[in-house]
């Protein structure tokens, strides 16, 4: 949730200060070119390294952005146009360095805590539980940007992760996967390797590769939403909560008129 709803605040604070679509893709940009600089690396270092110190450290460190961006809302109003972007630019940086580093230990942290026979239905209630944040998140940071202002909706999400630390830090503890001998050349090797044996693994990163590269466009929906609809932040909550309803409905077809056989 805090993770959708800063992504709100942000766009809506980067468009009131300067009204430029530009400027709203290159929030994009700079979250996206740190994301995807260490993201290998964060995966390596998922195996050789415990997971759950990982995810406590990289999920403290988007709390972190989220505190910064409270902390310059607060003194923004004397800070020039130009180095208020650059400084929204250089948190957007350091918040896909965080999700980055966050991303493979946490997602592989569910093999370590489930037992086999329970896996499938833990994915379950973990995929279900990240569409109600999807779809609420974006919502209410709208909501809560546009009745009490950015401060407090940074606030929130610090607070929110805050608790996410709060229960990682309880989960247990186990230890690396892999032997911190092996190089990292080896360890991507090894990785690329599987995903080009397993054709439906390939077919689905190629998939999900291009719907992310061109489903970029929906940094422009601060945009549609003063221009076009002449809402505020309230309505760019509910745009961006959208894509996660439909998903949330499909998911519901899917489960009941399974498209395929096997």
């Amino acid at each position: 949730m805090a993770i959708q709803m800063q992504s709100v605040a942000l766009g809506w604070q980067m468009y009131e200060l300067t009204h430029d679509a530009l400027s709203l893709g290159m929030i994009g940009l700079a979250e996206a070119l740190p994301y995807m600089s260490i993201l290998l690396f964060s995966g390596h270092w998922a195996d050789i390294y415990r997971r759950k110190t990982i995810a406590v450290r990289s999920v403290g460190l988007f709390g972190v952005c989220a505190l910064l961006l409270l902390g310059f809302s607060i003194m923004q109003s004397g800070i020039k146009t130009d180095a208020a972007q650059l400084v929204l630019y250089g948190i957007s940086a350091l918040t896909g360095f965080s999700r980055a580093l966050a991303g493979p230990s946490i997602q592989s942290m569910m093999p370590q805590l489930l037992p086999r026979h329970l896996y499938s239905n833990g994915i379950a209630w973990n995929s279900s539980f990240w569409q109600v944040a999807a779809v609420s998140g974006p919502a209410i940071g709208g909501l809560i940007y546009g009745a009490f202002g950015k401060e407090t909706t940074y606030l929130t999400c610090t607070v929110l992760v805050l608790c996410s630390v709060t229960f990682f830090a309880f989960l247990p503890s186990f230890p690396p996967s892999k032997k911190t001998g092996e190089s990292i050349a080896d360890s991507l090797k090894q990785g690329l390797g599987f995903v080009w044996k397993n054709k439906i693994v390939l077919g689905a990163l190629s998939l999900d590769l291009f719907a992310v590269l061109f489903g970029g466009a929906v940094a422009l929906l601060p945009v549609f939403a003063d221009q076009i609809l002449h809402t505020g932040p309230e309505g760019l909550g509910l745009l961006r909560a959208a894509p996660s309803i439909g998903a949330v409905i499909t998911a519901l077809i899917v489960t009941r008129n399974a498209p395929m056989q096997h």
